[in-house]
């Protein structure tokens, strides 16, 4: 069965009783701090009233989203459903869920038993995919940059893309764009993000105009993102990628396209993706995590090196010199003290509320839970 947006679900509902007992238990977190802030930090969804759900509500939510697809798969295709049965295979599955004998990839945990599965399909469960390069031509537009706006429209939700560079032995003569521009306003969701970067590439590629973004209805930076979850970046990831993009088929104008211009595209799409706006704001001799578990000062880390960040390793793509500034003395409970500027954000856990949200250290109050990397 596929999920679609035409597809009317058929909701399955853990036992009320059940689901009471589920949400009331006492969390056994089995590296504390540690596992609790990544669960907060990466898979907890912000509910209607700003809070962030509890491991309870996250276990409900995911077996109710399993459940409602067996449900709606069996009524479809005219399979019994025995609603007994499935009940007792659900607490079963909640029960070890909720002890973490099992879970979900990553993207279940995030996106299961959401509405925007059923409303904009269900890729956003995926946790990876593949698409190749190989069909590529400008005979054909569509194939000529499906690669890029498949991997874009996919990494949106989540989804880890790999690609070939295939398409480089299709001898693809790069046209460049012309000296007229075009403006192309985007509207305030994915798809029209993707279209934005689409049309960029085609244009390209086929000696089109050069193409002006028009962002004034994208979201501002740190808005919500209701659908999908998550807070908005701003439209400047999504300037850069255009610019990038740009520049990258402009250099290549009037030449065969190399398969290192694919890798260089496919990676400016990926950092539109994530770059989340976000710029890190601190003193020189700030001592970096690579991920050798060498440390470096900042003002040292190349281009290309990969640094550990939020216990993730990140390749660094490019280095800001934000001149001089004031600089704010951040003390914590352990008695390490932090450096940086007024401007720089952190990632905040406020257990009162169970927020976590993105504060500058200008407005950082005492009591601020500050989620650091492990290391």
């Amino acid at each position: 069965m596929l999920i679609t947006p035409e597809l009317k679900p058929v909701k399955f509902s853990l036992n009320k009783c059940y689901k009471e007992e589920l949400l009331s238990r006492k969390v056994n977190w089995y590296m504390p701090g540690l596992s609790e802030f990544t669960f907060y930090r990466t898979y907890s969804r912000k509910k209607d009233d700003d809070t962030l759900e509890t491991w309870n509500e996250c276990c409900v939510r995911v077996i109710e989203g399993m459940y409602s697809i067996f449900k709606t798969h069996a009524k479809y295709n005219k399979i019994p459903f025995n609603e007994k049965k499935a009940q007792r295979h659900a607490m079963e599955a909640a029960d070890r869920l909720f002890a973490f004998k099992w879970t979900p990839p990553g993207r279940g945990l995030w996106m299961m038993g959401t509405d925007f599965t059923w409303e904009r399909g269900a890729a956003s469960l995926n946790n990876c995919g593949f698409i190749s390069t190989e069909n590529m031509s400008l005979d054909d537009h569509e194939e000529l940059v499906k690669p890029f706006t498949f991997l874009m429209d996919m990494s949106m939700l989540g989804v880890g893309i790999g690609f070939d560079t295939r398409g480089a032995d299709n001898k693809i003569l790069v046209k460049g764009y012309s000296n007229s521009k075009e403006v192309f306003t985007v509207e305030d969701t994915r798809e029209s993000w993707v279209k934005a970067i689409e049309t960029v590439i085609l244009n390209g590629f086929t000696g089109g105009a050069r193409i002006v973004l028009d962002v004034t209805k994208v979201r501002p930076e740190g808005e919500p993102i209701r659908g999908f979850g998550g807070v908005a970046s701003g439209p400047g990831p999504l300037i850069d990628g255009a610019n990038g993009i740009t520049q990258i088929l402009q250099n290549r104008a009037s030449q065969i396209l190399k398969s290192t211009d694919i890798v260089d595209i496919q990676n400016v799409i990926g950092k539109v993706v994530v770059a989340g706006n976000v710029r890190r704001c601190l003193p020189k001799g700030t001592l970096v995590l690579l991920e050798n578990n060498y440390k470096k000062e900042i003002e040292n880390v190349e281009i290309g090196e990969n640094v550990i960040f939020n216990g993730k390793t990140t390749k660094v793509t490019n280095k800001f010199d934000q001149g001089f500034q004031p600089m704010t003395k951040i003390c914590l409970k352990n008695d390490k003290m932090i450096e940086s500027t007024n401007e720089h954000k952190w990632m905040v856990f406020c257990k009162n509320t169970q927020k976590i949200g993105w504060v500058k250290t200008k407005d950082l109050k005492l009591g601020n839970f500050l989620l650091l990397s492990p290391k």
